[in-house]
């Protein structure tokens, strides 16, 4: 879990970034907390004041060039050859006299009119510390806040941080927060399923609309969806497992699968009316005959998808979600839908009736 601090001062982001970690520390479960900004290292900081250099034909570009140069090496233009070999030419102070802080404030810079003029008597040189590397995102400053868990899920943890701890924190104006890897990957992948299963509900109720050349029996069928959402829940739930990318495509498998039992009732009750069974005993006849097809299809499906579900194999635990899913969905789907389905198929068919005959 990583959350990401930003805005423009450093300080106070580090600020932030310490006082979050401190309180995921307290949260149980919570472990390897740490933020990413490194130690702080002594460094020389060299403050050109403006005033002072510009009545000395100077600014900030030039002097900075100037002791970039001296202390770090610039290269030339040109190369120096021995032989068939080229080497650079790198112009910088001798080590003898870039050792300490009088060497930088001793440095002569030549201003616009030729003359040399020392760095001390244009800027502050002193000692101070900063950080050895400065993480940006979207243009501005970021600290990240890292922790695992143990005992307890990342979405847990994630939801304690942005619905208690950061409101606490009460950051200033500019300052604000981001899930950013595995967290933000997670809520990505959560968003894109959830569109691929609203657009899978909607393909299940044209192609059922246009089979059965109906608007309400789709309907009907796609009762069973809610009971197989209830079973898979229930079955993540029991075998203690998490709602994650493969249970989520579980979710999304589960769609296409539970709506086969309602289809066989329906249609064998459609079929049998065709032919002049009264509803009632059509719907009976249905489900006296279509029993023994759903519960072998059915039986078959969750069997073959038990060794997954009880994580058996190598790798198995990855996919053990999915499989959870499924087996809980199917059972609770089939049982229910044995008998709902039939009753809601009663009522919408005589309230059909009723209103077609008033008609």
């Amino acid at each position: 879990m990583q959350v990401g601090l930003r805005g423009s001062d450093l300080e106070l982001l580090t600020t932030y970034a310490q006082d979050l970690a401190e309180r995921i520390r307290q949260v149980p479960g919570s472990t390897d907390v740490d933020i990413s900004s490194s130690e702080e290292e002594p460094e020389i900081i060299v403050k050109v004041d403006p005033l002072r250099a510009s009545a000395m034909g100077l600014d900030s570009t030039s002097v900075g060039k100037v002791v970039e140069m001296a202390f770090l090496g610039k290269s030339t233009s040109n190369s120096f050859t021995i032989g068939d070999n080229d080497y650079d030419i790198i112009v910088q102070l001798d080590a003898a006299h870039r050792r300490d802080i009088n060497d930088v404030a001793n440095l002569r810079v030549s201003n616009t009119e030729g003359k040399f003029v020392r760095l001390g008597d244009v800027a502050d040189v002193y000692f101070s510390s900063g950080p050895t590397r400065i993480d940006r995102e979207d243009r501005q400053r970021q600290i990240v806040v890292y922790a695992n868990t143990v005992g307890i899920t990342p979405g847990d943890l994630i939801q304690k941080i942005q619905t208690e701890m950061i409101p606490d924190m009460n950051m200033q104006v500019g300052y604000r927060y981001k899930m950013i890897g595995q967290a933000d990957t997670m809520a990505k992948a959560f968003s894109e399923i959830a569109k691929a299963v609203i657009l899978a509900i909607i393909m299940i109720y044209m192609v059922l609309a246009a089979e059965f050349e109906s608007f309400m029996q789709p309907l009907v069928i796609m009762m069973s969806l809610p009971f197989a959402i209830i079973g898979a829940v229930l079955g993540l739930m029991v075998a203690g497992q998490t709602a994650n990318m493969m249970s989520l495509i579980g979710f999304t498998m589960l769609l296409g699968l539970v709506t086969k039992n309602a289809i066989l009732l329906v249609d064998y009750a459609n079929q049998a009316r065709a032919k002049g069974m009264p509803l009632r005993e059509a719907l009976r006849e249905a489900c006296a005959l279509r029993i023994r097809p759903i519960f072998m299809t059915t039986l078959s499906t969750i069997l073959g998808m038990l060794p997954i579900a009880l994580g058996l194999g190598a790798g198995a635990e990855l996919r053990q979600s999915m499989g959870v899913v499924l087996v809980g969905g199917l059972t609770t789907s089939t049982l229910l839908t044995l008998v709902v389905v039939p009753l809601l198929y009663l009522l919408s068919e005589e309230w059909k009736e009723k209103h077609l005959h008033k008609s």
